[in-house]
């Protein structure tokens, strides 16, 4: 999957979109792309060692007023 901007086709994806519209709500944003919480959304999965792996944003996730519990996040990688 393509970055969320693409540069060089100055093409916004739906998932910049989305997260811009959702900015200041308290909402979970999760995607399948496996950089989706490095870009801004809260979490995402991806796949590691044929098993599914989740990374949460914990600043994506506070700027959302969300709390996550230190339950899940000691089983996610984090990113910011």
């Amino acid at each position: 999957l393509e970055g969320l901007f693409d540069v060089a086709r100055g093409k916004i994806s739906r998932h910049e979109e989305t997260l811009e519209e959702l900015y200041g709500t308290s909402v979970f944003v999760v995607a399948d792309d496996e950089n989706f919480a490095k870009k801004g959304g809260t979490a995402n999965f991806f796949m590691a060692d044929q098993r599914v792996r989740f990374a949460i944003n914990k600043t994506a996730a506070k700027q959302a007023g969300l709390k996550v519990r230190s339950k899940l996040l000691r089983l996610a990688e984090l990113v910011d």
